[in-house]
């Protein structure tokens, strides 16, 4: 996608590659900068931005439910579970990580 969204950029930086860890963060810069230079609708470039579309989804998994600071997106908060919200105990929510 030109231009790319700014949340893209942010994911795929390599600050952001770092924190997580993931993922070589040189492969991931090569591939999105050799991808454009690839015949559109091929299948070699189909294959890499399969691949960029996967570390984007990746990456974004991570900041919404491993703690965020990757991209300026909001991140996960608890869901109170039906029971709770019944109860009025908004505080009795799903854990997601054991802190």
């Amino acid at each position: 996608m030109d231009p790319e969204p700014p949340f893209i950029a942010e994911l795929l930086s390599e600050q952001s590659l770092h924190r997580t860890g993931y993922f070589d963060v040189a492969a991931v810069n090569r591939w999105r900068n050799d991808f454009r230079k690839m015949r559109a609708g091929s299948l070699p470039r189909l294959s890499v931005e399969a691949g960029l579309a996967a570390v984007v989804a990746t990456q974004l998994w991570h900041h919404l439910f491993m703690g965020g600071g990757l991209a300026d997106l909001p991140e996960w908060s608890a869901v109170p579970t039906p029971a709770a919200v019944e109860a009025g105990a908004a505080s009795a929510a799903i854990p997601l990580v054991k802190n």
